[in-house]
């Protein structure tokens, strides 16, 4: 997948780099379809809600054939709050009322209000904690 180098990148990546970056929709694609088809759609298109940047298929999130909107909607706000919400080596972790404006500005049209003002209180309880950490808290 992706090297641990343009993971803990402090700097801008390079366009190589941000190339390599675009290639974790289709790795989990592949490692996923055989036994979670419908998950590998999810995670094959969970950059597909950022317009003209959206990768790797490069889809409009307004074309109405799409399949799995919603849940789509749903795992790339999953994404996006966690980015946003959790310190990185090439940035500050941002704070709530940011985070909110720009879920609300991405999702708004795509996701109910009240959804997105919970998942953005639970990103913020919740970023940047492993899978184990949060099984061990439930």
């Amino acid at each position: 997948l992706i090297t641990a180098q343009i993971l803990n990148k402090q700097d801008q990546l390079t366009d190589d780099e941000f190339t390599a970056m675009q290639t974790h929709p289709r790795e989990g694609f592949n490692r996923t379809w055989g036994e979670e088809p419908k998950v590998a759609k999810l995670i094959v298109t969970h950059h597909e809600f950022q317009g003209d940047r959206s990768y790797p298929r490069r889809t409009r999130r307004e074309d109405p054939d799409q399949e799995l909107l919603c849940e789509r909607a749903i795992v790339a706000l999953a994404d996006v709050i966690d980015a946003l919400s959790t310190e990185r080596p090439y940035k500050k972790a941002w704070p709530e009322d940011r985070v909110r404006e720009e879920v609300d500005a991405k999702f708004q049209p795509y996701l109910p209000s009240n959804l997105l003002n919970h998942a953005v209180i639970l990103g913020k309880n919740y970023a940047g904690k492993t899978i184990a950490e949060l099984s061990a808290a439930a």
